[in-house]
């Protein structure tokens, strides 16, 4: 059975200070598992108060009286893996709302930089493109079959979904691309080392497709700007 993963990396400067806010959100450390040259901790939310439904006084007086107020309860959790070895190696699962959680923990365009090295451009059926000149700032665009090298002046590409281009290591299933990487596969989270190491590995090899991306300024030319 294909289960989901959502992945990000997590900046290994950043992982004391993601631990803290996962705290101070209400996730709770689980257990830790270790195989495969990974350890895995598990945050789970044991206590969420849940949320008010909001309809639930309109038509309080079509419940029956026993009936006590109800909440939206929406659980979530996060799985932090480090690389035993090399602790700099160190990745987040998001599980439910997490994900609102770590962007400022974790490097930026993870996701669209591995597609830069594995992807199938001409597969893409979904991307969506922020832009710099001209009226339009953003845009979400569908494809039946996308044209490869398909791009406006000024456009970056910040979330993609498409195949990868070598579906023996990766699989035949879509796969979305953003500053995580989603996407369905048949292991279980034990196993995810072994996807881990595929990641790795494919960010050494040549980049295979080019798609316009926003790009950060080293150190130097950002000073300058804020001169």
């Amino acid at each position: 059975m294909a289960n989901t993963y959502n992945i990000y990396k997590v900046k290994p400067t950043k992982l004391d200070q993601l631990k803290e806010k996962l705290t101070s959100v209400g996730l709770v450390e689980q257990k830790t598992l270790q195989k495969d040259g990974y350890s895995k901790t598990f945050y789970f939310s044991e206590k969420v108060e849940g949320n008010e439904v909001w309809w639930w006084k309109t038509y309080r007086d079509f419940f029956n009286k026993d009936v006590e107020e109800p909440k939206n309860i929406f659980n979530f959790a996060v799985l932090i893996c480090i690389n035993t070895l090399e602790p700099e190696k160190i990745f987040a699962v998001s599980l439910g709302k997490s994900h609102f959680y770590l962007s400022k923990f974790i490097q930026l365009d993870f996701g669209i930089d591995l597609a830069l090295h594995m992807a199938d451009e001409s597969s893409i059926l979904l991307k969506k493109s922020r832009y710099f000149t001209g009226t339009k700032r953003q845009d979400v665009s569908s494809y039946q079959q996308f044209q490869i090298n398909n791009y406006e002046a000024g456009e970056s590409v910040d979330h993609i979904k498409l195949k990868a281009a070598n579906k023996t290591l990766w699989g035949k299933r879509n796969i979305i691309f953003a500053d995580s990487i989603q996407m369905d596969m048949d292991k279980q989270p034990m196993h995810l080392p072994e996807i881990f190491k595929i990641i790795e590995a494919s960010f050494k090899d040549d980049q295979i497709i080019h798609l316009p991306k926003l790009e950060s300024a080293n150190s130097d030319i950002a000073d300058d700007l804020d001169t």
